[in-house]
């Protein structure tokens, strides 16, 4: 289970205590949790018996995470998967067509961090257009970050 123990550090899903500033980015893949750390390596893990409980964890942690996050300037974007990454992980925005409709996200090595399954050209524009917004913001809000459901993405 996710906690807060020391100031600013967390239990991690996968059992770890780790610096809340030491996590890039939190993935939910199916029925396991991924933290990433710098150049989006997997420094936390933790497969859950099912997809319900992977979700109710990661929604825990992911919690926890921005509650103990400084925003300094690398703050995290919500992806419209549920998705957390931080500013500095979203560097190349690659739409794609096959084998799936989406978008890639890579970071500065070019390693893929996320993926997007958006439908159709609008909407991967409006996607690729908040993600750049929210890149370019020096200290966010509420009102500056995407809102994917007011978008019409989910």
């Amino acid at each position: 289970m996710a906690t807060s123990t020391k100031k600013n550090m967390l239990s991690t899903p996968g059992g770890n205590e780790r610096a809340a500033s030491t996590i890039k980015g939190i993935v939910r893949l199916e029925s396991v949790v991924l933290l990433l750390g710098q150049h989006s390596k997997n420094i936390d893990f933790k497969k859950y018996p099912s997809s319900e409980e992977a979700l109710i964890g990661f929604d825990k942690f992911k919690a926890l995470l921005i509650k103990h996050s400084k925003y300094d300037g690398d703050f995290f974007i919500e992806m419209p998967s549920g998705n957390l990454l931080r500013k500095t992980l979203i560097m190349v925005l690659e739409p794609i067509t096959k084998p799936s409709e989406g978008i890639i996200i890579r970071d500065t090595w070019d390693n893929i961090v996320d993926f997007l399954q958006v439908s159709g050209e609008d909407n991967r524009q409006i996607v690729i257009k908040a993600l750049k917004s929210a890149a370019e913001i020096k200290t966010p809000s509420a009102k500056s970050l995407p809102n994917w459901e007011e978008l019409g993405i989910s």
